[in-house]
């Protein structure tokens, strides 16, 4: 555990004092690491919820791309829920080794996948990714496939990861997950609206994506509210 020196005004102090006074924690350390723990855990819930206004955004509103790059969590997860046909909505879908070979073991049959492309990364952009697992605390799959949308010169990423969101984000790529994929399949009329919905809910229902009911019902919100 590293040790970080911090510095509180002297009502903080006082106040941090009657908390552990009063046995809500035992000592000032164990009060502020939960104290962050919370901050972060509240900042994190207002990335993903602007992550997925931007997802809403692009799939009802915004121009659509002919290719994009996609790490396993969308892949996954459309699988979990039947509609892997979704991916239609592109011409093509590159994925790296490390993608394919976490959905294989995730069972799914991903060389049956028309739309997916397997791509490998040349040197330069092994060391891209090995440098985004080392730097950010990426997983494989994440770090290669946002160094393959950069080998490919491919500006759409697909994730459902905020970690990964935020690097691709900084790498300047357009970054959208699984509820954008569904909203894009309704709005380019690949499902009627009660289709759309039933598979939004049940990402929520039956799927391994982590995200609240609040979000979900925030998505279904903007399909009633379209004019699609």
């Amino acid at each position: 555990m590293e040790t970080v020196p911090i510095k509180l005004t002297k009502r903080l102090v006082l106040e941090a004092d009657q908390i552990i006074k009063e046995g809500w924690y035992a000592n000032k350390s164990e009060l502020i690491r939960d104290a962050i723990r919370d901050l972060i855990k509240k900042i994190k819930s207002q990335r993903l919820e602007s992550a997925i206004r931007g997802d809403i955004e692009w799939g009802l509103y915004m121009e659509n791309k002919l290719a994009a790059v996609s790490n396993t969590g969308p892949i996954l997860h459309l699988f979990e829920i039947d509609f892997i046909k979704a991916l239609n909505i592109f011409k093509i879908v590159y994925a790296p080794n490390e993608v394919r070979g976490e959905l294989k073991k995730d069972k799914v049959d991903f060389d049956k996948i028309s739309k997916i492309k397997v791509v490998g990364l040349s040197s330069k952009f092994k060391d891209t990714s090995k440098l985004f697992s080392e730097q950010y605390d990426l997983d494989l799959g994440e770090s290669e496939a946002i160094s393959s949308a950069l080998q490919q010169n491919v500006n759409l990423f697909l994730t459902d990861d905020l970690d990964a969101r935020n690097i691709a984000n900084s790498y300047n790529l357009e970054v959208h997950g699984t509820i954008g994929i569904i909203l894009r399949a309704y709005k380019e009329k690949m499902i009627d609206k009660k289709t759309a919905i039933a598979k939004l809910s049940e990402l929520y229902e039956k799927s391994t994506l982590f995200i609240t009911k609040d979000l979900v019902d925030m998505a279904v919100r903007s399909i009633e509210n379209s004019r699609i």
